[in-house]
């Protein structure tokens, strides 16, 4: 007789009165020496077997009885076909397809497509009914993470290429999308450029922005991201954003100025002027939008009783008089503006 037990573990029932053989059967020596060979065959290929499974839209698990199954191919997968809740599947993946998201008949992490790559592992359960859940999902090229990668940002932190107006990033694992709060630590490998963009895992390049104190966004340049500059770099929805830029640029001598991070600008120097000949001053840099204010100290020979006062003020320079006794006086200047 042959042995008269299923031979797939998805035809065995958790409820041990709804396996075969029936009570009322025979069973002779021949037969429960069968029946013993497929329980020990099937778990053997539960457990430890090792199959292979072209990719299909809807790849039929239930067609392999291995618990480790290798899926082959490229084809887009939507389902895993129809195995007894509870069932798990080991799947290795050969090379790249994508694995479709549904919120019932396949879950993913993330609630999100996955695209695999050669050597990927997932750990599928059957929900029963032809649903699925991913359980785990493991990249080959990833390693569990330990608490020195994290002290390295091992992940997340990378050095720049491209050029000083179109910056690339080339992360590992790669991003599959440009989405609101992914957050980088980047080292600019050239100072910023014009309007410069960022391109990460080769996706649409996008503009790279700072914010100033009241929040605006403004365009990065070599002023706030010079060379081997670190920061984080945040996509905000719409721009990649610096979240440290330099705090300043500087000028420092007798005539000098210095700049913050969001285009506050002091500037200060000194000027010879002839009483009641106007001093024609020009600001070391020209302030980009307003000048706030002029303040004019004046370093004359005491009891001259001189004053000094400014006019046509602008954002590159004002005139300078000095009124009083005749000479030369040193008029010392400061200006603020943005």
């Amino acid at each position: 007789m042959a042995a008269d037990i299923a031979t797939t573990l998805n035809a065995w029932s958790s409820t041990s009165s709804s396996n075969q053989p029936d009570t009322s059967d025979p069973v002779g020596p021949n037969t429960l020496a069968q029946n013993l060979q497929v329980i020990q065959s099937v778990m053997r290929a539960a457990s430890a077997g090792d199959g292979t499974i072209a990719s299909a839209t809807t790849t039929d698990l239930s067609t392999v009885n291995d618990g480790d199954i290798t899926v082959s191919g490229t084809t887009t997968i939507t389902g895993f076909g129809t195995l007894t809740a509870g069932i798990k599947k080991v799947l290795t993946f050969s090379g790249a397809l994508t694995l479709t998201h549904n919120a019932t008949s396949l879950i993913l992490p993330g609630a999100a497509n996955i695209t695999t790559a050669a050597g990927d592992v997932a750990i599928m359960r059957s929900l029963g009914s032809g649903n699925w859940k991913c359980i785990s999902f493991t990249r080959a090229a990833s390693l569990p993470t330990t608490s020195a990668d994290i002290q390295v940002q091992l992940a997340t932190a990378f050095t720049t290429g491209g050029t000083s107006t179109a910056f690339t990033l080339t992360p590992t694992p790669a991003i599959a999308a440009n989405t609101t709060n992914q957050l980088f630590r980047v080292k600019f490998h050239a100072a910023a450029g014009a309007t410069p963009t960022l391109a990460v895992s080769g996706l649409t390049a996008l503009n790279l922005k700072y914010k100033d104190s009241t929040g605006t966004k403004k365009a990065i340049t070599a002023t706030q991201v010079p060379i081997n500059w670190i920061s984080d770099v945040e996509n905000d929805g719409t721009d990649w954003v610096v979240q440290s830029v330099l705090s300043f640029g500087k000028s420092i001598g007798a005539n000098g100025y210095t700049k913050t991070s969001d285009g506050l600008t002091l500037q200060w120097g000194v000027a010879a002027v002839t009483t009641g000949t106007p001093f024609s001053l020009t600001f070391p840099i020209a302030f980009s939008t307003s000048t706030y204010s002029l303040t004019l100290g004046l370093n004359a020979p005491s009891g001259t009783g001189n004053t000094a006062y400014s006019s046509s003020v602008t954002t590159s320079g004002a005139s300078i008089s000095v009124a009083g006794s005749a000479g030369s006086s040193n008029v010392y200047w400061m200006a603020i503006g943005i």
